[in-house]
């Protein structure tokens, strides 16, 4: 009898967020790694691609076994291409929280479940993770994720990891700042440093408010 073994991972997106990750785990396992989207309220992840999507490098999941719709801030249908929070029903859902009538009301509409994740979806149907929603950042008047401002440093020929946080300035306002690493061979001095702010700044919307706080170079072979 021959046994198929799949790997799945519903922590992070890693297909997109560690490539270098998912390429090792994929030869230490000889299967690709799967990404899914779970909730306690949901029992299971209501969010996956398949081997085949993973093999072509796709880094999104498509709704298999659960409806689904996705939400701006207030409540209306996002259109193909915004960032929208994910609603998904099924007949696994929670009824709600045990003695947390308030938190239950916010979470459990009707039939849907707000899951607290951001995604955009494209015209193929597929869902791109774009951050939670608790951990959104507020730039000139708008929300921004520290994943997006991440994706978009990551996009960037010389970086090989970034990590953001939400920090206070002076004014007591708080600024996205990104740490990176650089890939090997590539210098963390200051000149990077503004090439990545430089480039930052031709992004679109608020991503490019954040600012590049420090960066480091990576010996090669780590």
């Amino acid at each position: 009898m021959t046994m198929r073994c799949r790997c799945a991972c519903a922590s992070r997106p890693v297909i997109r967020s560690r490539p270098a990750c998912s390429a090792a785990s994929r030869k230490k396992l000889g299967t690709p790694v799967l990404n899914g989207f779970s909730a306690t309220e949901m029992l299971h992840i209501y969010l996956s691609n398949t081997p085949a999507e993973t093999a072509e490098g796709r880094w999104a999941s498509r709704c298999r076994a659960s409806a689904s719709g996705w939400w701006t801030s207030r409540m209306s249908t996002c259109p193909d291409g915004n960032v929208g929070t994910l609603l998904v029903n099924g007949p696994t859902a929670a009824l709600g929280y045990w003695n947390q009538r308030q938190q239950s009301r916010d979470v459990f509409l009707g039939p849907w479940v707000k899951t607290g994740d951001r995604f955009w979806r494209d015209t193929e149907g597929f869902y791109h993770y774009a951050g939670r929603c608790d951990d959104l950042i507020k730039i000139s008047g708008q929300f921004v994720s520290p994943a997006e401002i991440a994706s978009a440093l990551q996009a960037h020929d010389a970086v090989a990891e970034v990590s953001v946080i939400g920090a206070p300035e002076e004014e007591g306002l708080i600024r996205p700042k990104a740490l990176v690493v650089l890939k090997p061979n590539e210098t963390p001095d200051e000149a990077m440093q503004q090439r990545l702010m430089a480039y930052l700044a031709r992004q679109p919307g608020p991503v490019q408010a954040a600012q590049v706080a420090g960066v480091r170079g990576r010996a090669a072979g780590q």
